[in-house]
């Protein structure tokens, strides 16, 4: 009989847990939802900051096209203190949007920390830079271009035949994976 209790009341502590479980939630929504940017006006003050962090990212690309580690290390921390100083919450956007940039520029600066941590030497602060890319890509694609046109260029050289992407304007005079910037091939526009 005492048995019989006891199962009954585990079984009921298991349906009251089980029935305050959250629902699954919906795609696109979860621990980082999908935020949409597109009838947000990005404030000019956040504009201009994020057009100094395009000009790290310049310095940056160059130096590895030249094979400089340690210029290539300077203009990773250069650009990451950049994405850190960005005036996200400050800057007159509202929180979700804000956030949502903060989750961004957060992954791009942890690439950009790890590059002198590589023990792959350049190759390995080149997969970081292929990463920081995409992620830079993903920021300009929500807050629009802040400098002009900005291209996405694919180079099927790099890595030994993988492939990489970057950005650029609209002229390649360097290619960041060290193979001629002939290779480089403009595949998405960001205005």
């Amino acid at each position: 009989m005492g048995r019989k209790i006891w199962i009954w009341g585990l079984t009921a502590v298991f349906s009251a847990a089980a029935c305050t479980q959250p629902a699954k939630a919906p795609a696109g929504e979860g621990e980082n939802p999908v935020v949409s940017f597109e009838k947000v006006e990005i404030p000019a003050v956040l504009q201009d900051s994020l057009r100094r962090v395009m000009e790290s990212y310049s310095v940056l690309t160059g130096a590895l096209a030249a094979g400089d580690t340690l210029l290539t290390d300077a203009a990773a921390a250069i650009m990451k203190r950049r994405l850190d100083s960005l005036p996200l919450y400050t800057s007159g956007l509202d929180s979700v949007h804000a956030g949502a940039l903060e989750l961004n520029t957060g992954s791009i600066a942890a690439e950009l920390a790890a590059m002198p941590l590589e023990h792959g030497g350049l190759e390995g602060r080149r997969h970081s830079y292929e990463m920081a890319s995409e992620q830079l890509f993903d920021l300009l694609r929500q807050t629009g271009a802040v400098s002009g046109g900005m291209y996405r260029y694919h180079c099927p050289e790099a890595f030994g035949g993988h492939g990489a992407y970057w950005l650029g304007g609209d002229t390649i005079t360097v290619n960041p994976y060290g193979v001629k910037a002939v290779c480089a091939v403009p595949k998405d526009t960001i205005r």
